[in-house]
């Protein structure tokens, strides 16, 4: 797991993609995406006073920009082996390639942030998929009954 990075003079800012942090956590999301490698950000803003409004999310903006470029879909559970997961931030769209292991009496389980999607989505995969029962933003992928080993591609993009 990547931890600890980021503080309190690097926060990114979706409204401005182009700004050093931005670009810097993109980067970062990604290469950790190409990585199948888990992150959480450190953001110490909150903890100081600053004569003008601190980087980061706020208990009064709960929609800040922050949040809205370090929001991403994920693979929250393989059913097999993971060979790629990739999230475009320009397009929307989240590719999941894995190796299923049809032993895993278990679904695939991909998050999918609603303000990513709050359009709606596509969800475009050779085998079965749902809506997990009671977690409206998480979708099921199923494996199990299907062919050990075989390569499964999982695409999700907007409506």
């Amino acid at each position: 797991m990547m931890t600890e990075f980021g503080g309190a003079f690097f926060s990114p800012n979706a409204s401005n993609p182009t700004g050093r942090a931005s670009e810097e956590m993109s980067c970062l999301l990604e290469e950790a995406d190409s990585r199948l490698q888990s992150w959480t950000f450190w953001d110490l803003a909150h903890f100081y006073d600053y004569p003008e409004p601190a980087p980061g999310c706020r208990d009064d903006e709960p929609n800040c920009d922050s949040l809205t470029l370090m929001s991403r879909p994920y693979a929250q559970a393989i059913a097999g082996k993971p060979t790629e997961m990739h999230f475009d931030v320009d397009s929307r769209e989240f590719v999941l390639n894995f190796d299923a292991n049809t032993s895993i009496d278990a679904d695939t389980e991909i998050f999918l942030p609603p303000h990513v999607y709050n359009g709606g989505y596509i969800v475009d995969t050779s085998v079965s998929w749902g809506v997990c029962e009671g977690r409206a933003n998480i979708i099921c992928v199923q494996t199990f009954g299907g062919k050990d080993g075989a390569a499964i591609k999982v695409t999700v993009s907007q409506k």
